[in-house]
């Protein structure tokens, strides 16, 4: 990277999570944003991996570029926002904390994913048997889990009367801003009442909903960004050109005009959320599964193939008629999400995708489908993503090659599939209640479309059993 020096900016923003999305997409808000009469510079924090990409972006001046890029060519944004850079193994805890609880910083946001908030997926409470969180009631002050250093950040302002701050989440989860705040407030009441009481007046906790197809770098990308850029870069990353952010407007303590950079600031984000989180974010599940299954590597080769198109534009219709959003803005979100997935430039993993699903299935297909079980609608679609998820967390895909799953669950399901006779194993995955809830299992009719579509899958492969649901 190029050695000029950035002009030093004040922090008033603590970013936890230096990951993909975040530099392609809340960064690049904030550098948009940034106005040289009221600069507001974010220190960025990876608490666990990202060690080696804190040192990189420090030795790069804080700077690196994005490369938004579909078929028609690529433009890039040199990310100058960024005035730190720090993680527990170089920094230390304190300094960390410290920052967080500063009197300077007015917000505290996140991306840590799904499994980073330590709730139960279905009931979207705290998981006090979680270790991070067993660990972090025990040493508070010591935490490992994003929530554990949020809490103990507040408590540093709370015991210094140093005021409160905004906690924005900006991770895929529905109404985001209730989860979070449910996970900090029910931790800090198993600490202090009176603390907990002081965060419920001065935290404020807005939802979001972000969205841009942001792939994880592999060194094929890797190699593709230096040579767009010109110089190693190890921060870069591609991302697809389509941005959106949606913010409940809900900053006590001010903030950047990220709307100069395209963010729209809204009362209420749940229509906006669910849309996305069904109409994309389920797709993409369903493509992540069936796709990865069926042999596909990436979204744009699984689109490609008609049936797996036909598929995936009726789950979005069907998705479609359990949001509260009028039909044509539906229609045309539809139509756009089709063209995003066919960008052949961004070599979105269905395997990325496939991670951490026992986190994602609730809001992607569980919730929409109880909606349409709830309206009598047919719901065969959902059973093929569930019979599919199913299958996909076995581990072995339609030609028996074995391939790594990724899921917090991962040693649970093993367990089913080692102990549990093949024509028992759906009734055994769908009583994992803190998945699929209590009441799935009751519905006869659907745990045998489920059983049929999974028998299926393991029968004829999900290529064929897709070709089948699409003529049924």
């Amino acid at each position: 990277m190029s050695s000029e020096i950035v002009k030093s900016i004040p922090t008033k923003i603590v970013h936890l999570g230096f990951g993909a999305f975040y530099r392609a997409h809340q960064a690049v808000y904030s550098h948009e944003a940034m106005d040289a009469k009221d600069p507001w510079g974010t220190c960025v924090v990876s608490l666990f991996s990202g060690q080696p990409m804190i040192s990189a972006l420090t030795e790069q001046n804080y700077q690196y570029s994005v490369i938004a890029k579909g078929d028609g060519g690529a433009n890039i944004t040199k990310i100058q926002s960024i005035s730190n850079a720090l993680h527990p193994m170089i920094h230390g805890k304190d300094v960390i904390l410290d920052t967080m609880a500063s009197i300077d910083t007015h917000i505290i946001s996140l991306t840590i994913t799904e499994k980073g908030y330590c709730i139960e997926p279905h009931s979207r409470q705290l998981d006090t048997s979680d270790p991070l969180i067993l660990h972090d009631l025990a040493k508070p002050s010591a935490p490992r889990s994003a929530i554990g250093y949020i809490v103990e950040s507040l408590t540093r302002r709370f015991e210094r009367n140093l005021g409160g701050v905004t906690v924005l989440s900006c991770d895929n989860i529905p109404n985001n801003g209730e989860a979070v705040q449910n996970a900090v407030t029910q931790f800090a009441e198993l600490i202090s009442p009176e603390f907990a009481l002081w965060i419920d007046r001065e935290v404020t906790f807005p939802s979001s909903m972000v969205d841009r197809i942001t792939p994880a770098v592999t060194n094929e990308t890797q190699q593709e960004i230096d040579r767009i850029v010109g110089e190693h870069d190890s921060c870069g990353i591609i991302t697809e050109p389509f941005s959106q952010w949606v913010i409940e407007d809900n900053f006590r303590y001010g903030r950047p005009t990220w709307e100069i950079a395209g963010a729209q600031f809204v009362e209420d984000v749940t229509p906006y959320e669910d849309m996305k989180l069904r109409m994309l974010n389920g797709a993409h599940s369903f493509i992540a599964y069936l796709g990865y299954l069926a042999g596909y590597k990436t979204v744009a080769e699984t689109i490609q193939d008609k049936d797996f198109e036909i598929a995936v534009r009726r789950l979005m219709t069907s998705q479609a008629q359990t949001l509260q959003m009028p039909q044509h803005e539906l229609d045309v979100y539809k139509e756009s999400l089709i063209e995003r997935f066919r960008n052949t430039q961004l070599k979105h993993k269905t395997w990325q995708i496939a991670m951490d699903g026992s986190q994602k299935l609730p809001q992607r297909i569980l919730r929409p489908m109880e909606l349409r079980l709830q309206a009598d609608q047919d719901c065969d679609d959902y059973y093929l993503a569930i019979a599919a998820w199913i299958r996909y967390v076995g581990g072995v895909d339609d030609n028996g090659e074995r391939f790594e799953v990724k899921d917090p669950k991962s040693a649970q399901f093993d367990t089913i599939y080692k102990s549990t006779q093949p024509n028992n194993l759906v009734e055994q995955f769908i009583q994992v209640e803190d998945v699929f809830g209590a009441q799935l299992i009751q519905n006869d009719t659907a745990v045998a479309r489920i059983k049929n579509a999974y028998e299926s899958i393991v029968q004829h492969g999900a290529k064929n059993t897709l070709k089948r649901f699409n003529v049924s």
